[in-house]
C-alpha cells in the first residue's frame, strides 16, 4: 500500500474539487505530482502505526509518515487514518484520510 503522498495538501486544484466545481468554465490549475516537485524516488518512512478499530472483516489504523529529501531533510509529514474491509478473501482499502499535513522548505 502506498503512503498518502500523491498530493501536496488540501489545496489541490481541480483534483480536490467536487464534480460540480470541476464542471465550471473557470480555469483551475492542477496541483503538481511528486515528480514535478522533485520528490520522485525520495524515501517515505512510516513513523507510527496504530490499529484503532478491528473486527473479523474491518480494520482502521492511524499512521504518521515522513517524506525525506536525499540529504535526509524533511519534505513533508502527515498523519492519516486508513480503513480496510475484507471482501471475500481479499482486503481492500476503502478510505484514506490524511490530516496534520506539514510542509517544510
Amino acid at each position: 500500500m502506498h503512503l498518502p503522498f500523491q498530493f501536496t495538501g488540501a489545496s489541490m486544484g481541480s483534483r480536490g474539487m467536487s464534480s460540480e466545481q470541476r464542471n465550471t468554465d473557470e480555469d483551475v490549475p492542477d496541483a503538481p505530482f511528486p515528480a514535478e516537485l522533485g520528490w520522485q524516488d525520495t524515501p517515505v518512512e512510516l513513523d507510527e502505526f496504530k490499529v484503532i478499530l478491528s473486527s473479523d472483516d474491518k480494520v482502521a489504523y492511524k499512521i504518521k509518515c515522513t517524506r525525506y529529501r536525499p540529504d535526509r531533510s524533511k519534505v513533508t509529514t502527515l498523519d492519516a487514518i486508513f480503513t480496510s474491509v475484507k471482501i471475500g478473501e481479499d482486503w481492500r482499502c476503502v478510505s484514506r484520510s490524511p490530516f496534520n499535513i506539514e510542509m517544510f522548505e
